[in-house]
C-alpha cells in the first residue's frame, strides 16, 4: 500500500492511497475534514483526479457535515481547570494534593475533586479518572441494563447478563452471544437519554444477534425515538472521541 500525502484536483486537496488489492476508486471524508481517496494501484492519475472534481459537490457537502460537528474538548492537562464531560455537561478539575498515597476522584455537583499525594504527576491523576468513570459506567449500565431486561422480558438461556466497560476507541457498545455486554467508557461523556438508548441497543441484541427487522422492531416498541438518538449519538463521535 502506497500513501501520497496531498494532491490536488482543481479546488479539492486529498490524500491518496493505493492499493493492489482494491479494484474501484474510493472515496472518503474523515471527521478531521480530511479527503482520501483509495485507488488500484495502476488507475492512472489522471483518473483519480477526474473521479474527485466529478465528486465535488458530495465532498463539500461532507465537510460542512464534519465543520458543524460539536467539537471535543482541548486536550486534557489533568490540572485545576480541566474540563471533563460526564452525561453531556462539562465538569471541571479541581486537584487536592496532600493526605493520600493513592489518587482517588468524585463527583462533588459540578466539579471532579482528585485527591492526590503532593508529587502526583498527570498520569496518576488521570488514571483516577478514568477508574472513577468506569466505576460510574458500571452502576448506571448495570441499571440501565436491568431495567430494559425486565422491559423486554428477556429470559436468557440461564445464563447471567454480564455487564462492563471497555476503552473502545471507536465503538459505543457490544454484545456477545455469551451475553456479555460491554459499554465503552468513552459513552459516559453522551447526554443519559443516550447512555439509555445505547444500553437498550446491546440488550436488544441479546434477542436479535443482528441489525435486521426485528431488531429495529424491539428498538421501536421499547423507545419510539430511538432513531433521533442514534442520530445525535453520531452527531456528537467527535465530542466524544477520548475521555
Amino acid at each position: 500500500m502506497d500513501r501520497i500525502v496531498v494532491k490536488t484536483a482543481g479546488k479539492v486537496q486529498y490524500e491518496l492511497i493505493r492499493k493492489t488489492n482494491r479494484r474501484r476508486i474510493a472515496l472518503r471524508v474523515t471527521d478531521d475534514a480530511r479527503v482520501v481517496v483509495s485507488a488500484p494501484s495502476r488507475t492512472p492519475r489522471t483518473t483519480i483526479d477526474r473521479f474527485v472534481t466529478d465528486h465535488v459537490d458530495w465532498i463539500e457537502r461532507k465537510l460542512a457535515a464534519v465543520g458543524s460537528l460539536p467539537k471535543t474538548l482541548p486536550e486534557h492537562t489533568y490540572t485545576d481547570g480541566d474540563r471533563f464531560l460526564v452525561f453531556g455537561e462539562e465538569k471541571i478539575l479541581k486537584v487536592q494534593r496532600g493526605g493520600v498515597a493513592t489518587a482517588t476522584c468524585k463527583l462533588v455537583e459540578d466539579t471532579l475533586v482528585v485527591h492526590a499525594r503532593s508529587g502526583a504527576k498527570g498520569t496518576a491523576i488521570g488514571k483516577a479518572i478514568s477508574l472513577w468513570y468506569v466505576e460510574l459506567g458500571n452502576q448506571v449500565y448495570g441499571e440501565l441494563v436491568k431495567k430494559w431486561l425486565g422491559r423486554i422480558g428477556y429470559a436468557g438461556a440461564n445464563r447471567p447478563v454480564v455487564v462492563s466497560m471497555a476503552s473502545y476507541p471507536k465503538r459505543m457498545g457490544s454484545c456477545s452471544q455469551k451475553g456479555e455486554l460491554r459499554f465503552a467508557v468513552r459513552s459516559l461523556m453522551l447526554p443519559l437519554p443516550l447512555v439509555d438508548y445505547l444500553a437498550l441497543h446491546e440488550v436488544a441484541h441479546l434477542v436479535h444477534f443482528n441489525h435486521g427487522a426485528s431488531f429495529k422492531q424491539l428498538l421501536e416498541s421499547c423507545m419510539p425515538d430511538w432513531k433521533l438518538r442514534q442520530h445525535e449519538m453520531s452527531s456528537l463521535r467527535i465530542r466524544t472521541a477520548h475521555i
